[in-house]
């Protein structure tokens, strides 16, 4: 049989429905003006059923470390890392770190005394967590694409876009050797 000539028998078809074009021109409007009359002015609600929420950043937040159950450091696109105490405040960050760029690393030390912030533009703020203080500002490397606090030791290796490794020994009055 040829699909293109196929004609519907009698007893294949089920049912018969006559269209009236005026009537589809009807519901068809109806049902525009519903929809645009349903959702204009009238802002979709957002449930927000999270357990905690910080709002400190202007924009998105890229990224977030915790430490010991009380510290929370946050980075974000309006090129500002938060150091949050949950002992004192879950809202108010007790530290605000400007950078050039969007930050997208922020990173304890091992022993939870230092907080490493970095941004796209291969800015890295070393701050100190008990005097709420910056120890040591990096502008070395472009770029920066990862960092990494050593597991013992109070150096940061930290990578850029070219390939470069970098690495900073901070000592008690900030840089004490770079590589």
């Amino acid at each position: 049989m040829d699909e293109e000539n196929h004609q519907l028998e009698d007893n294949e078809i089920d049912e018969i429905i006559e269209i009236d074009e005026d009537a589809e021109m009807k519901y068809a409007s109806d049902d525009e003006d519903q929809q645009s009359t349903s959702n204009a002015d009238v802002p979709p609600e957002i449930i927000d059923d999270s357990l905690m929420s910080l709002q400190a950043h202007e924009q998105d937040c890229f990224t977030v470390a915790l430490a010991s159950n009380r510290w929370l450091a946050t980075g974000g696109e309006d090129d500002v890392a938060f150091l949050f105490d949950q002992n004192v405040s879950e809202s108010e960050p007790v530290l605000k770190v400007e950078h050039k760029d969007s930050v997208t690393q922020v990173l304890f030390n091992h022993s939870e005394t230092l907080l490493a912030t970095g941004d796209l533009s291969g800015k890295i703020m070393i701050s100190e967590i008990a005097t709420k203080k910056v120890r040591a500002e990096i502008d070395e490397c472009n770029d920066l694409e990862w960092m990494k606090w050593h597991h013992t030791a109070d150096i940061l290796f930290a990578g850029d876009k070219d390939g470069i490794l970098w690495m900073w020994l901070i000592g008690n009055k900030g840089i004490a050797q770079s590589k």
